[in-house]
């Protein structure tokens, strides 16, 4: 990855943890890129990136339950 494409990719990551916490909140879950490529109109990268956060918020989830 170049570097302009790097710094492009590391400005997203508050936004994209911020759509994802959004969506989180609002029931979509890991396993749901089919249906947020659909609703949203998203690329598949995009929806991948959103389910790898939701994962890490399930992952936190459980720890706090314990």
């Amino acid at each position: 990855m170049m570097y302009k494409e790097r710094i492009d990719y590391l400005l997203t990551i508050p936004q994209l943890t911020d759509e994802a916490a959004a969506l989180y909140d609002g029931g979509w879950r890991d396993g749901d890129q089919e249906e947020l490529m659909e609703e949203y109109g998203i690329d598949r990268e995009h929806a991948d990136d959103l389910c790898e956060v939701f994962k890490e918020y399930d992952r936190r989830s459980e720890e706090e339950g314990k």
